[in-house]
C-alpha cells in the first residue's frame, strides 16, 4: 500500500489532529530529575508533558535490581494526556489508552512480557491495541528500596498499520508495584504525529507464569540469535560523507523510525529520533511498515509454500481455493503469482494501460472503507466488488492491497487442502521460516472473526518487524533462501522475484535517469547503474509513509522506515554500492 486513501486520511485527520513539540534536552547531570520514586508513588500526580526519554534509562548509581518479577500485570483503560489542540475534533475512543492483563518475567536484567502478540484493550472505551516488548530492570539509590522497570511498547489501531512507539516505567518490589507512567514520543504514521502520555494505577499481582521454562528458554535463544548493532558513525570511515547525508532524502530525522545498513552480519543503524531524545530500545522498537509487509510476509509465505509443494503453486488458481462472488469473471483465471504481482486484472480506475497513478485504487474511498472491514467474509465481499479492466490477468499492473488479501486467502485454503483444518498460513511462516532464522515474534495484523476463530492475516499490510527482524529476512533473502544448509525458501522463484532473471516484471509508469520502474512478486524495482554498461534493477520493498527496504546484488541491504512520503530508493541504492562496490562487468 503505497498511498493511503485520501478517505481514510481524512478521517484520521479529523480524529487526532496534528501537532509537534520541540524536543526537550537531557540535563547534562545523571541524577534522575524526572520520574522519581516520589513522582510514581504519588497518587494525586498528573504529568503536564513527556519527559526526556533518557529517564527511562538507569541514572547515576544505578545497580542491579534488588527482586525479581514474576507475576501479572493489570493496566485498566484510561484517559490519556496528548499534544492534540484542544479545538481539534477527535474521537472519545481515540483518547483511551487500552486496558492490558499481562504476564513478566525477569531475566538476568530484562523485563520479559509474555505475549507479545498484538492485544485487544481489555476495556470497552479504547480503539486502541498494544504490543509489548522486552525492557530492563535496576535498582537507583533514592529509590527507597524499590526495584525499578521500563519497557518499550507499541499503541497502534485496528484498520491500520500504524505504529506509535511508547515507554513505560514503574517500581517494584516482591508484592507491589507503584504507578505506571508511559509516553509516546515517536510513531510511523503521517496523519497522526502527536504525543500521549499519562500515569495511572497499576496491580500486580505475584507468582509462577504460564511455561516459564519455556519462556525464559526462548527468550534466551532469542539473545543468542540477535544480530549486531553498530553505530551509523562507523560508516564515516568507510564511505563518502555526502553519499551518508544524502541517505535520509533530506528527512528531519523525526520522520524516521529506523535507517540503516545491513552488511556482513552487522547492522549499521541511525540513532533513533523522537521528539523527546532518542529512543532507549531501538532494537526491539516495532515499525508499522504498512505495504513492505507485501514483501516479508505474503512473499515469504508463497515461496515457502513453492518450496514445500512445488513452484507450481505459482500457478494455482485464485477462484479454486477462494469463493469468488464478483459478477463479472475477472478472478476466473487469475493465478496466485498474477495477485502477489498486482497484475489481477480486477480494478475501478479509469485510467489507461500506460499511462497515470498505478495506485489509483487505493486512493479512492471504497479502499478506505475496505480497510474498515474487519472480518474476512466482508473483507473477501469487499475486494470482489471491484470491477474488471478490459485486459486480462498478467497483463498490467494495477496495485491495490485487496489483491494480497484475497491471495492470503486462497494461500491459507491451498496450506489447509494440504495439511488439514488446522493449518493457518501465518503459522507455518513463524515456525517454518521466521524461528528458524531467529525471529521468535511477528505480530501482524488479522481479521477480526465474531466466533473467535482466528482471522486471516492482512497481508497487504499489517507486520510490525523490528530492526532485528528486517535483517534477518534479508539475510535470508541475499542467501537465496538457504538458512544454515536448509533450503526454506523455493531458489527458482525467490531469484525471479529478485529480479535475477529473465522475468523484470511490469512496469508502474515511473523512470529514472537510468530507465523503468517495475514490479514483480510483491517487489519493485528501480533501475540502477554503476557504471556505463553495468546496470540491473535493483529491487526493493515500499510501503505507505515511505518504508523501504532495498536488497542489492552485492549482499547490502539498505532500509528506511519513515512517514513523510520520501518514496526515493536511489539514496539507498547510491549507499549501499558504495560501502560494497560491484565489480565491473
Amino acid at each position: 500500500m503505497k498511498r493511503l486513501s485520501a478517505f481514510i486520511f481524512a478521517i484520521l485527520l479529523l480524529v487526532t489532529g496534528c501537532s509537534s513539540t520541540p524536543p526537550l534536552a537531557l540535563p547534562d547531570t545523571q541524577a534522575r530529575n524526572e520520574l522519581a520514586a516520589e513522582t510514581l508513588l504519588d497518587p494525586d500526580y498528573v504529568p503536564d508533558s513527556p519527559v526526556h526519554n533518557g529517564y527511562f534509562t538507569l541514572r547515576e548509581g544505578a545497580g542491579p535490581a534488588l527482586h525479581s518479577f514474576s507475576g501479572t500485570l493489570r493496566v485498566d483503560e484510561f484517559v490519556m494526556q496528548d499534544s492534540i489542540p484542544a479545538e481539534t475534533p477527535r474521537s472519545e475512543s481515540g483518547r483511551y489508552f487500552p486496558g492490558f492483563t499481562a504476564e513478566f518475567f525477569t531475566y538476568d536484567d530484562y523485563l520479559v512480557p509474555a505475549n507479545r502478540e498484538i492485544m485487544l484493550s481489555t476495556g470497552d472505551n479504547s480503539r486502541w491495541q498494544l504490543i509489548l516488548s522486552p525492557g530492563k530492570v535496576w535498582s537507583e539509590p533514592d529509590d527507597e528500596g524499590w526495584s525499578r522497570a521500563s519497557f518499550p511498547f507499541v499503541m497502534t489501531s485496528r484498520a491500520s498499520n500504524d505504529a506509535h512507539n511508547g515507554l513505560a516505567t514503574f517500581l517494584y518490589d516482591d508484592g507491589r508495584v507503584s504507578h505506571v507512567y508511559f509516553q509516546i514520543t515517536q510513531e510511523t504514521a503521517a496523519w497522526n504525529r502527536n504525543d500521549y502520555w499519562g500515569q495511572t494505577t497499576m496491580t500486580y499481582t505475584p507468582g509462577p507464569i504460564a511455561d516459564k521454562t519455556a519462556q525464559r528458554e526462548q527468550f534466551a535463544a532469542e539473545l543468542a540469535a540477535q544480530i549486531p548493532i553498530h553505530p551509523w558513525s562507523e560508516l564515516e570511515s568507510q564511505v563518502d560523507g555526502d553519499l551518508l547525508a544524502a541517505f535520509n532524502g533530506g528527512l528531519d530525522p523525526e520522520d524516521i523510525s529506523a535507517a540503516g545498513l545491513i552488511m556482513d552480519g552487522v547492522i549499521y543503524l541511525q540513532p533513533s529520533v523522537t521528539r523527546h531524545g532518542e529512543f532507549p530500545y531501538p532494537r526491539y522498537m516495532r515499525h508499522g511498515v504498512f505495504s513492505v509487509t507485501k514483501s516479508m510476509a505474503a512473499a515469504v509465505a508463497m515461496l515457502r509454500l513453492a518450496q514445500k509443494y512445488g513452484d507450481e503453486v505459482f500457478d494455482l488458481k485464485i477462484a479454486d481455493y477462494v469463493e469468488v462472488t464478483a459478477v463479472h469473471d475477472g478472478w476466473d483465471d487469475v493465478t496466485f503469482a498474477n495477485a502477489l504481482s498486482m497484475a489481477t486484472g480486477v480494478g475501478d480506475s479509469k485510467l489507461e494501460r500506460t499511462s497515470g497513478n498505478v495506485t489509483d485504487d487505493e486512493d479512492q474511498e471504497k479502499f478506505g472503507n475496505w480497510m474498515e472491514m474487519e472480518s474476512a467474509v466482508e473483507k473477501l465481499a469487499g475486494a470482489f466488488a471491484y470491477n474488471n479492466y478490459p485486459w486480462g490477468p498478467g497483463e498490467v499492473m494495477r496495485y491495490n492491497s485487496i489483491n494480497t488479501f484475497v491471495l492470503g486467502a486462497a494461500m491459507d485454503a491451498f496450506l489447509k487442502s494440504k495439511e488439514g483444518p488446522d493449518a493457518d498460513i501465518w503459522q507455518m511462516v513463524l515456525e517454518e521460516v521466521y524461528r528458524p532464522i531467529g525471529i521468535y515474534h511477528a505480530p501482524i495484523m488479522r481479521t477480526y472473526e465474531l466466533d473467535g476463530r482466528l482471522g486471516l492475516p492482512i497481508f497487504g499490510y499489517g507486520l510490525f518487524p523490528t530492526v532485528d527482524d528486517t535483517a534477518k529476512i534479508a539475510m535470508l533473502l541475499h542467501n537465496g533462501g538457504q538458512h544454515n544448509g536448509e533450503q526454506l525458501l523455493s531458489p527458482t522463484k525467490l531469484a525471479e522475484a529478485l529480479y535475477q532473471t529473465d522475468e523484470q516484471g511490469l512496469p508502474v509508469n515511473q523512470r529514472n535517469q537510468y530507465g523503468e520502474t517495475r514490479y514483480l512478486l510483491s517487489f519493485w524495482s528501480i533501475a540502477y547503474c554503476v557504471e556505463a554498461g553495468n546496470c540491473f534493477q535493483a529491487p526493493y520493498m515500499m510501503g505507505y509513509g515511505g518504508n523501504l527496504t532495498m536488497l542489492l546484488p552485492n549482499g547490502v541491504t539498505a532500509f528506511r522506515y519513515a512517514d513523510a512520503h520520501n518514496y526515493d530508493a536511489g539514496p539507498l541504492a547510491d549507499l549501499g554500492t558504495a560501502v560494497h562496490p560491484i565489480p565491473a562487468k
